[in-house]
């Protein structure tokens, strides 16, 4: 998704945690919103805006807000603050907010299975986890298939 600073496990004395490297020049959704700053093109906007809104149904996000969405110079939209995710829950947070689908993303979704995020995520989620995170993943897919024969719910 290229929506993701790259995020590093390290020790601290005898503390564990995550490094992220951080974008310069940045300003928070909040700041847009607050200052009324309409991005130069509402489409390409929407489609980021949807992405989160994807991505956070997916990981179970419980602390998405305004403040740790950035906005780079160029109008990349970043999320940052990934530490109250990946609940046991099979439910989707908010089904309600995804009505506007990448094609690619769904494409990409489809070939995530349990091998290989117990590969990639096994040391930090557990297994009640990832299969919750999978049963939210077909959710997230059975909607999209629900809307996709709608004009205008589906871009590339």
């Amino acid at each position: 998704m290229n929506m993701i600073p790259p995020v590093v496990e390290r020790t601290y004395g005898t503390q564990k945690g995550s490094l992220q490297l951080w974008i310069d020049g940045c300003m928070t959704e909040l700041e847009r919103t607050n200052k009324k700053i309409q991005p130069p093109g509402p489409m390409g906007w929407r489609q980021h805006i949807f992405k989160v809104r994807v991505f956070d149904n997916l990981i179970y996000n419980i602390d998405r807000n305004l403040g740790n969405l950035l906005i780079t110079p160029e109008w990349q939209l970043i999320m940052i603050d990934h530490t109250r995710c990946f609940k046991s829950l099979g439910e989707l947070k908010t089904p309600k907010d995804l009505t506007f689908f990448s094609k690619s993303l769904m494409e990409s979704l489809k070939g995530l299975n349990a091998k290989e995020v117990e590969t990639q995520c096994g040391k930090y989620i557990s297994g009640m986890e990832i299969n919750a995170m999978l049963e939210r993943r077909n959710k997230i897919l059975a909607l999209y298939e629900k809307v996709a024969e709608t004009p205008g719910a589906v871009y590339p």
